[in-house]
């Protein structure tokens, strides 16, 4: 293992294994402004090639003005070939060694492993037995499958190898009715710029307090949207209405991969039906882009419709997406006492922040 600096991993992880935006150079730098400071690991093999890599993101956080507690998170990895369970085992080892060196109370791991075929179209290893081949090394070696999932554990996907009008088919028929009713009814979609960010906030800011979630603030958004933007990443489609914006729909592209990251409409002209033409135009595009999958980001744990994630779900179904479950996000508890001690405080913590972020999200509105 070894350490390399931020330019050199913007050239290597391209290389690795199913490689994934949140363990880009241009998420690092949106971390770092939010406390957060980066390292970026690699592994070689025998013939000095480059096998697995890691970023690993690590802050300090502080409960008292005189404690620290230092986490570390992998989001998205580490990125390595995971039916090699030698390589696997070094790997683990290692990222811990690193964790238990740098002082962290724990690390989280959040690879993608799916704990099945992912699709039936995938031409992909059988991943049943890799993945829980990987959940019992890792329980072995003391990883627990963590409490708190920073990302969704489950998505869904939407297969962007065949044409337009097969992918098309393999949606609802009402969904195919809505993307259609949507376009007579001359809503034009195109691609957001800078100047359009505060428009596209508000938008995101009415949508979370109409639907019940908290949002972070303006200035957090604009910088995610840039970094990404001028990464070649991000791009935010508007849906407009008589010269007004009513939905919006922010993607990410990287690798072999689309993904719709979050939506937002207005509460008029909602029977217009803007956010499934913008979903048909955000296919489009990822398939155009060279994608092979559109992946709707977030799916229920249990697919009962109590679960309050099952309308979101059968939206996403409507639009072709097949579901996919992964192993979630795995902890390795290096200090316990500390760990108890995040654990309780960490809760209340979040409590005051969704309070205050929810007010400063009403206040955005004035």
């Amino acid at each position: 293992m070894a350490l390399c600096s931020e330019i050199e991993w913007r050239e290597i992880l391209s290389r690795l294994p199913h490689p994934h935006f949140l363990q880009t150079s241009a998420w690092s730098e949106i971390k770092a402004n939010n406390g957060w400071q980066a390292f970026f690991l690699i592994w070689k093999n025998n013939s000095k090639e480059i096998v697995a890599g890691a970023m690993i993101l690590e802050r300090q956080i502080r409960p008292f003005p005189l404690l620290r507690l230092p986490i570390q998170y992998v989001p998205k990895g580490p990125l390595l070939d995971w039916k090699n369970s030698e390589l696997v085992a070094v790997v683990l080892k290692d990222i811990a060694d690193f964790a238990q060196q740098r002082k962290a109370i724990f690390i989280k791991i959040d690879p993608e492993i799916y704990l099945e075929n992912p699709i039936y179209f995938l031409k992909f290893e059988d991943m049943k037995e890799i993945s829980g081949q990987v959940e019992a090394s890792m329980s072995k070696n003391g990883w627990q499958f963590s409490d708190s999932q920073i990302q969704f554990q489950n998505t869904l996907w939407i297969d962007l190898e065949p044409d337009e009008d097969e992918i098309l088919t393999r949606m609802k028929q009402k969904t195919r009715y809505n993307i259609r009713l949507a376009a007579k009814k001359d809503i034009r979609i195109r691609l957001a710029k800078p100047e359009d960010y505060e428009k596209v906030y508000r938008l995101y800011a009415a949508t979370s307090i109409r639907d019940g979630f908290v949002i972070r603030s303006q200035s957090y958004y604009f910088d995610v949207w840039k970094n990404f933007t001028d990464a070649n990443i991000c791009y935010i489609l508007l849906a407009e209405f008589e010269g007004e914006v009513i939905a919006a729909l922010v993607m990410y592209i990287y690798g072999c991969m689309a993904y719709y990251i979050y939506g937002m409409s207005s509460d008029k002209n909602r029977n217009l039906m803007p956010t499934y033409l913008l979903q048909w135009e955000a296919i489009k595009l990822a398939k155009k882009s060279g994608a092979r999958f559109y992946d709707l980001w977030g799916a229920p744990i249990n697919l009962e419709e109590s679960d309050p994630m099952y309308g979101v779900y059968r939206f996403k179904v409507g639009l072709g997406g097949i579901f996919v479950r992964t192993i979630g996000a795995w902890d390795l508890v290096l200090r316990k006492s500390p760990f108890f001690l995040y654990q309780r405080i960490i809760p209340k913590i979040l409590a005051i922040m969704r309070s205050r972020g929810r007010k400063e999200t009403l206040r955005s509105l004035d």
